[in-house]
């Protein structure tokens, strides 16, 4: 049923919204505007046991070990802004410095992984390692990636790694954009991941 199907597309954006809270990811300048937030007040609901921040050969490893039982798998990036066209850019736009991957296993156990690409890539066998993971989890048809401008994410990561195969193709993927078109036909503009969650979730 697609419902159920967006329902699970809520976990993970539940859990993406909640990393960039507690990583410090999140704009504060979005945050100190003057208009007050109106979101209701989000708590990560999974142990901290369940938050992993791979920036290294150990934490990489109990990635790895989380995707192979994975059947869900929420992903999102961030980088840091450039606030110029890109045009004027000298060097390049900034390459992707986090991948928030949040996983539901078969047996229905949930983490998040929060992967400093910034910090791997200086190891180019960290690099690779993680480019054979990922790649494997992508290309795997039975497991269902969701995101919320994927596209734009997918195309982003693969300009700034183009070393890495896992960003050139991706199987089994449900935009979020998409699911929200087919649920309320009627929306014409693109709903922030914070505004599903609050319509979704509470």
């Amino acid at each position: 049923c697609i419902r159920d199907r967006f329902h699970s597309t809520c976990f993970v954006a539940f859990i993406s919204y909640n990393c960039e809270t507690m990583s410090g990811v999140a704009d504060t300048e979005k945050c100190n505007t003057i208009e007050p937030d109106r979101m209701l007040p989000f708590v990560f609901d999974l142990p901290p046991s369940s938050l992993h921040f791979v920036d290294n050969e150990k934490q990489l490893l109990k990635f790895q070990l989380a995707l192979k039982e994975a059947c869900l798998v929420g992903i999102d990036t961030e980088t840091k802004p450039t606030f110029v066209p890109k045009r004027f850019l000298q060097g390049g736009p900034n390459p992707t410095s986090i991948i928030q991957i949040a996983i539901r296993s078969h047996a229905s156990k949930e983490c998040v992984h929060i992967i400093d690409m910034l910090k791997l890539r200086n190891s180019a066998n960290l690099l690779n390692s993680l480019d054979i993971s990922l790649e494997e989890i992508f290309l795997n048809q039975t497991c269902l990636k969701i995101g919320q401008g994927l596209t734009n994410d997918f195309r982003e990561l693969a300009e700034a790694y183009p070393e890495m195969k896992s960003f050139r193709l991706v199987h089994s993927v449900l935009e979020t954009y998409d699911l929200v078109k087919y649920l309320q036909p009627v929306i014409i503009n693109p709903i922030s991941l914070k505004n599903l969650v609050k319509q979704y979730l509470h």
